[in-house]
């Protein structure tokens, strides 16, 4: 079942730095540059990974690594491995930051053991980078963890118009059409908070839908760069967390 969304107010903030300009048409100066958006400042180098980890990830890949490794900077152990036709080293969403991003294409994957924290029972946020390289197959994924059309499972893909899809027990909610391209990176986050799933894309809310989740006991790995089908893509800076960012958070 596809629920279409719509806008909501905005959540109260929290106190917390912001990870992103909040008017990116803009070209306002920011404490990081991001690849594409032509916006700017200074101390690009670590600033954003300092805010992820500020926000307390349950995981955080920054996928910038060198080897089959999926590092995972959150210090919780929750390291992957890749496989397939993977790109290491591509260039990352953040300018001035030397940790790079990861393409996916053909069958590329990096694969994450179970743990309880991944499966996003209760308050939830799954945020990263991307920028589609070419459309491929008929819905590409980004992340995938067991079945999505079954209470054990979740899955992020994306459709031809660049919309992006969160499935969830046969239940998909969706952003509004172009929040992923080819010309840019794009920052997209999916919140839930126990009631209500939200979408922000490049720090503002792009839809929303009220829905309740049934708990998730699924052992599947946590597949990141694919979802059912591959797809051809590159990703950056994705990271977990089991409380809802606020608005002010995603900006």
């Amino acid at each position: 079942m596809v629920l279409d969304a719509h806008p909501l107010p905005k959540v109260s903030p929290r106190s917390r730095p912001t990870r992103i300009p909040s008017k990116l048409v803009s070209g306002l100066a920011s404490a990081f540059l991001v690849a594409g958006l032509g916006v700017g400042g200074a101390s690009a180098a670590n600033t954003y990974s300092t805010v992820v980890q500020a926000s307390g990830p349950t995981a955080y890949w920054r996928l910038g690594d060198t080897s089959a490794t999926a590092a995972d900077a959150s210090g919780n152990g929750r390291t992957g491995t890749y496989s397939g036709t993977t790109t290491l080293g591509a260039a990352g969403a953040i300018v001035g930051d030397t940790n790079t991003a990861v393409g996916f294409g053909a069958n590329g994957v990096a694969t994450v053991p179970d743990a309880a924290a991944l499966r996003l029972n209760g308050s939830f946020t799954i945020e990263f980078w991307a920028k589609m390289s070419t459309f491929a197959n008929t819905w590409p994924g980004l992340v995938l963890k067991g079945a999505s059309s079954t209470a054990n499972g979740y899955l992020i893909y994306y459709g031809t118009d660049g919309s992006v899809s969160f499935k969830r027990n046969g239940v998909e909610v969706r952003t509004q059409p172009g929040a992923l391209t080819t010309t840019a990176f794009s920052h997209i986050v999916v919140t839930y908070d126990g009631s209500l799933l939200r979408w922000y894309v490049n720090g503002a809310l792009s839809s929303s839908r009220s829905v309740v989740y049934p708990a998730n006991a699924g052992t599947e790995p946590l597949s990141i760069g694919r979802g059912d089908q591959f797809g051809a893509h590159t990703m950056d800076e994705i990271a977990l967390y089991n409380t809802p960012l606020s608005a002010t958070e995603t900006a």
